[in-house]
């Protein structure tokens, strides 16, 4: 008997294929994380930090460790890390794009450039590829062309393993042997938590002081421009 087909045959975003108690499991999760760490904090916290706290579930579950529910919390982080994520890399090889995303995108792009790959670092923080063109030009007037790139926000997150060994360092320093042991009953989600708290804290008190928390990272994907017509230099040969 052939199978009988429905509209929804045709659609590309079928939930049926979803196990509707995997989302559920991922809605508590996230539900007891908001009431630890409310306002979204995860937003601030690098999407490589994310994958990385997965990748250490993910690995801890196949150690044989059932302490925690790694696989939920694992599938929690890489929600998170595809929500924050600013590589055009992956975003490309997931054939998805963000620029009529506001809400996934926290700031908008900004523009580096360097008058030649091997030079020592990039010039960041411009708004527009004319305003870097611009800068290139008044920076060095004989140059005739120059690399532009995109860059990305990056902010750096605290680790929460090494704030534990340092305390642990310091309580050595002060009574060697005394407490042996100290912290060590601290799990896996007990270091996640410190780190999201500790990543916060820094961030509102960078905020708060007026200091720079982020720093700008080129993509990559350099772009030879003509700095007197201020065009794409392939684009002046076709």
């Amino acid at each position: 008997m052939e199978q009988q087909k429905y509209p929804q045959d045709e659609e590309q975003n079928e939930y049926r294929y979803i196990s509707p108690s995997w989302i559920d499991a991922i809605a508590r999760g996230l539900t007891a994380g908001a009431k630890k760490h409310p306002g979204e904090t995860w937003k601030t916290i690098p999407s490589d930090e994310h994958l990385s706290r997965a990748m250490r579930h993910i690995n801890l579950y196949r150690m044989g460790d059932r302490d925690e529910p790694h696989i939920i919390n694992a599938s929690m982080r890489l929600m998170m890390a595809f929500c924050t994520v600013r590589n055009e890399e992956v975003m490309d090889a997931l054939g998805l794009s963000y620029e009529d995303d506001d809400d996934m995108d926290g700031k908008s792009n900004k523009y580096a450039y360097i008058y030649h790959p091997d030079d020592a670092g990039y010039w960041t923080g411009f708004e527009s590829i004319e305003e870097a063109l611009e800068a290139a030009r008044e920076r060095n007037p004989g140059a005739e062309t120059v690399y532009i790139t995109e860059t990305k926000e990056f902010v750096p997150s605290v680790r929460p393993e090494n704030v534990i060994e340092n305390l642990q360092e310091d309580i050595d320093d002060e009574c060697a042997g005394c407490y042996e042991g100290y912290l060590d009953d601290a799990s896996h989600e007990d270091k996640d938590t410190l780190g999201d708290m500790l990543t916060e804290t820094f961030v509102r008190w960078a905020k708060k002081r007026g200091i720079k928390y982020w720093v700008d990272i080129p993509s990559g994907k350099d772009r030879l421009y003509d700095l007197r017509t201020g065009k794409p230099v392939e684009e002046e040969s076709k």
